[in-house]
C-alpha cells in the first residue's frame, strides 16, 4: 500500500516526493500489503507513521526492478524476456 511505502520504506521521503528506488528497494526484500489492510493516512495527517508492518505479511512481492532509459525503444528493451 502506500501508507506502507511512506511509513516503512527508510529515506523514501514520501511526503516530499518519494523516491522509486528506496520504495522498490524495500518492495524486494519486504511483502507489500493491500489498501485494505494498510490504508492511506496521511493525507489526513502529515505526521510521521509508525510502520504497522514487519514486511512478511501475506501480499505481494517485488521479484525484480531496474532503471530504463528514455523513449518506447527502451521500455520494450526493458520488457523483453
Amino acid at each position: 500500500s502506500a501508507q506502507q511505502i511512506l511509513s516503512c520504506s527508510p529515506n523514501n521521503q514520501g511526503c516530499v516526493g518519494g523516491n522509486p528506488i528506496f520504495a522498490y528497494s524495500y518492495l524486494s526484500t519486504n511483502y507489500a500489503t493491500s489498501e485494505s489492510a494498510y490504508p492511506y493516512a496521511s493525507a489526513a495527517d502529515t505526521t510521521d507513521k509508525p510502520c504497522l508492518t514487519d514486511g512478511n505479511d501475506a501480499g505481494y512481492k517485488v521479484t525484480g526492478w531496474g532503471l530504463v532509459g528514455p523513449g518506447a525503444d527502451a521500455v520494450k528493451d526493458a520488457l523483453r524476456v
